[in-house]
């Protein structure tokens, strides 16, 4: 079957997208992610007729909260040795009282050896002014610029900027269309996006001059926001180092890189993945490419784990926790909630919305919000979700692989998209159609591999799991890349 990152790689090698150049930036990468999602909407919309986006309203709301945490005193930057570029998303615990990066505050509470920075793009929650970093800037301002560059590109791109890439994507646009059956405007989508690279570059360049460096730490270097940093510390020559954050599978266009990467181009220098698992994975996309992947692991779930060794004697208050995966699945989770709770009048359903819906997710899911024995968890960590559940449901989600960490049952849900994970059938993961089939399965002995998923994907051994392992693991780390 097709996916929609067969779509791209193919418009990209048919023709030869990154070598289309603007000003001295090759421009696709900028406008690849945005341009995955929206083939990957249409395609959604051909397939189901059910899926349908945000109303103007509810979006209008969203942006309103957004444009509440723009600065309008300039913030100033201090010099540190490590800059990490981070959303507010990731500010998903509580240490000390402050709200803790996930990814990056490990640096201030294990390594007191290099000091560092966290700059804070907004997703789905508005800037935490309680955080725990030393430093945190609030970087609302460039999400709030994105759009507005994407709307005024007329005035940013030259007039015969404007021409080329018409000229260069018209044909693009046609052939997706003709060939997928795909109405896309892709042409709208590059003018929009070159205008930001144009403009927003600048932006990130300034603050990474002010700060300066030894060394950029990104939680996700494709995401628009986030790139522009990348550009401007490859202009820069400072190092990128990315930090694997969630999903990755053989389909994730973010980890596909061109077969030729420019030394300018927006590509992590270094990649610090959970696992071995991960690390075949991206090499394995990228065979004529030399990547530096490094199997750093996941502090944050291992560090729960070490505090929660007496995970047995947990309270299942739910039967079933369920993570999301974005608006494009809303409807499917309605629905098979619904038909669970019908099944079974004693069920009780935690529902763990996705980082991406928590400024809408009260529109996606308002045909169950008010039901009894559905409760939704916004901005609680998934591990404490999963410690008050029995069984853990999704369709596609690193909260699979963190559910089997925590030896905690976790059933695929076989919705559009779960064959990325199709690699859990080999480790006894049940695999569900329907509440039929997930109600049948559940009268069957549970015999999930979790020991040997635990080694094969995050080379997690019990008996090296310990506080001073996980200290030295980022002590070291840090101090090798501020040295390089």
């Amino acid at each position: 079957m097709i996916q929609t990152t067969d779509i791209v790689l193919d418009i990209e090698k048919k023709f030869d997208l990154f070598n289309f150049k603007i000003r001295g930036f090759n421009i696709w990468w900028m406008s690849r992610l945005k341009t995955f999602e929206v083939l990957e909407f249409s395609r959604k919309v051909f397939n189901n007729g059910s899926c349908k986006k945000s109303s103007k309203l509810v979006s209008k709301l969203s942006y309103f909260k957004f444009i509440k945490n723009i600065n309008i005193i300039p913030q100033k930057f201090n010099k540190t040795d490590i800059l990490c570029i981070s959303n507010t998303n990731l500010r998903r615990d509580c240490v000390d009282g402050k709200y803790f990066d996930i990814i990056f505050d490990y640096i201030g509470k294990y390594d007191d050896k290099h000091s560092y920075a966290v700059l804070n793009t907004l997703s789905g929650r508005g800037f935490v002014k309680n955080y725990y970093s030393n430093q945190c800037y609030n970087m609302s301002n460039i999400a709030f610029y994105i759009n507005l560059y994407r709307k005024m590109y007329k005035f940013i791109l030259k007039k015969e900027e404007i021409k080329l890439i018409v000229n260069k994507f018209i044909p693009v646009q046609r052939y997706i269309y003709d060939k997928y059956s795909l109405n896309v405007n892709l042409v709208e989508i590059v003018l929009q996006n070159t205008a930001v690279i144009i403009k927003g570059y600048k932006k990130a360049l300034k603050v990474i001059k002010s700060i300066q460096p030894s060394v950029i730490y990104v939680e996700c270097a494709y995401s628009p926001t986030h790139l522009l940093f990348v550009y401007a510390a490859k202009i820069l020559g400072i190092n990128v180092v990315e930090f694997q954050h969630g999903m990755i599978s053989e389909e994730h266009l973010g980890y596909i890189y061109n077969k030729k990467i420019d030394i300018n181009d927006p590509v992590p220098d270094y990649l610090c993945v959970f696992g071995s698992h991960f690390k075949r994975i991206i090499s394995g996309m990228n065979i004529e490419n030399e990547l530096k992947i490094i199997e750093y692991g996941y502090p944050y779930l291992f560090e729960k784990i070490i505090y929660n060794k007496n995970m047995k004697k947990k309270n299942n208050k739910y039967d079933f926790v369920i993570t999301t995966q974005g608006e494009l699945y809303a409807n499917y989770w309605c629905e098979f909630i619904k038909e669970l709770l019908e099944y079974d009048e004693n069920i009780n359903v935690l529902v763990k919305i996705h980082p991406n819906e928590v400024m809408n997710y009260k529109e996606f899911y308002g045909q169950i919000l008010n039901l009894d024995r559905v409760e939704f968890s916004i901005f609680e960590s998934v591990y404490e979700c999963l410690s008050i559940s029995k069984i853990h449901l999704s369709c596609y989600s690193t909260c699979h692989y963190e559910a089997l960490i925590y030896d905690v049952p976790t059933f695929v849900v076989k919705f559009p998209g779960w064959w990325y994970i199709d690699c859990l059938i080999e480790y006894k993961v049940p695999f569900v159609s329907d509440v039929g089939e997930l109600v049948n399965r559940l009268k069957y002995k549970n015999d999930i591999m979790f020991k040997k998923f635990k080694k094969d994907f995050f080379n997690f051994k019990n008996e090296d799991l310990n506080i001073e392992v996980l200290k030295n693991r980022i002590k070291e780390t840090n101090d090798f890349f501020v040295k390089e």
